[in-house]
């Protein structure tokens, strides 16, 4: 019969929570594919310290390597980016001494 809190459940198995993962799905991706979701939710923080530690770990795969490279080359900012950005804070500086200055 059912009580109040309606039916109990059985306790679980201990030997069934500590068995491996049987299928694809649950087995653990690899550190490249890690990388790529990361980088596909725009999680660019945790994408540059996995592919670092990937590139710190000695046993890690040559192709887990290799995106890991990948990936910090894509974080890293654009040269002529870093250039304009300067040039702009600069102008905005001069611009701005120049309005107090006049004053």
């Amino acid at each position: 019969m059912l009580g109040v809190a309606g039916p109990r459940r059985q306790p679980a198995r201990p030997g069934v929570l500590e068995c491996p993962a049987m299928s694809r799905k649950e087995r653990r991706a690899s550190r490249a594919e890690r990388l790529r979701a990361l980088l596909d939710v725009g999680d660019h923080g945790a994408a540059r310290a996995e592919a670092r530690a990937v590139l710190a770990d000695e046993s890690a795969s040559a192709g887990d390597r290799q995106a890991a490279a990948a990936a910090l080359s894509s974080l890293s900012p654009e040269p002529g980016a870093v250039v304009a950005g300067a040039l702009g804070v600069a102008a905005a500086l001069a611009i701005t001494l120049a309005v107090l200055l006049r004053g």
